[in-house]
């Protein structure tokens, strides 16, 4: 029942959703309380994010990734206890993507912030997350952790989707031992009893290649 104002809560859209009549320091300061440490603050995360000395830039004025930083620098300003994040770096260039993600993770660990992050980017999910939530279609069909979504997927969408996977039918030789072709493969068989027909999917590290 708490009013949405009175929520610790930071918000970071796709878009970016800046105020296009204010300065870039303006949006960033927008959520701050008035004070002393206001400028410092916005000079902070300003910096974090790549974009020490444009706080006097309208945000017409900048390029569409630039924006999108400015609106994580609002985001991250006040400090939020709860911080939701759409797909905010979707428009960074690689390189810069890597930097921002890494120094966005360090500042969630420091302040021991809760993120929700909705992201397509697997190696993304991966390398940011604690717990992964995989989502096809509005339905949840894997909770856990970066290991075990990539290690133990719940099915062959969360295979496919999380890793790269190749899928060959196969059958149940015994518990935790399949058969493709001639070939006896260790894997998890989920209680499935000998002789039944399923799908082995294996994952490039799964290869071993050697020489005879």
């Amino acid at each position: 029942a708490m009013p949405p104002e009175k929520r610790n809560v930071g918000m970071v859209f796709q878009e970016g959703a800046l105020f296009p009549h204010l300065t870039v320091a303006q949006n960033v300061a927008y959520g701050l309380p008035r004070g002393n440490g206001r400028e410092k603050r916005v000079g902070d995360v300003l910096n974090l994010v790549g974009l020490d000395g444009l706080g006097d830039r309208m945000p017409h004025e900048l390029s569409g990734g630039q924006q999108q930083r400015v609106a994580l620098a609002r985001a991250l300003a006040p400090q939020p206890e709860v911080l939701l994040l759409d797909e905010p770096f979707s428009n960074l260039d690689p390189q810069l993507r890597e930097q921002v993600r890494q120094d966005v993770l360090q500042i969630l660990k420091d302040g021991n912030i809760t993120a929700i992050f909705v992201t397509h980017d697997q190696e993304e999910a991966l390398t940011m997350a604690d717990r992964i939530v995989v989502m096809n279609e509005g339905v949840i069909e894997q909770i856990g952790s970066p290991e075990d979504i990539y290690s133990r997927p719940a099915n062959p969408f969360v295979a496919d989707f999380i890793g790269t996977m190749n899928f060959i039918p196969g059958r149940v030789e015994s518990g935790g031992v399949a058969k493709i072709g001639k070939v006896s493969l260790n894997c998890s068989t989920d209680g499935m009893k000998p002789g039944a027909s399923g799908t082995v999917a294996i994952g490039p590290e799964d290869v071993n290649a050697q020489d005879k």
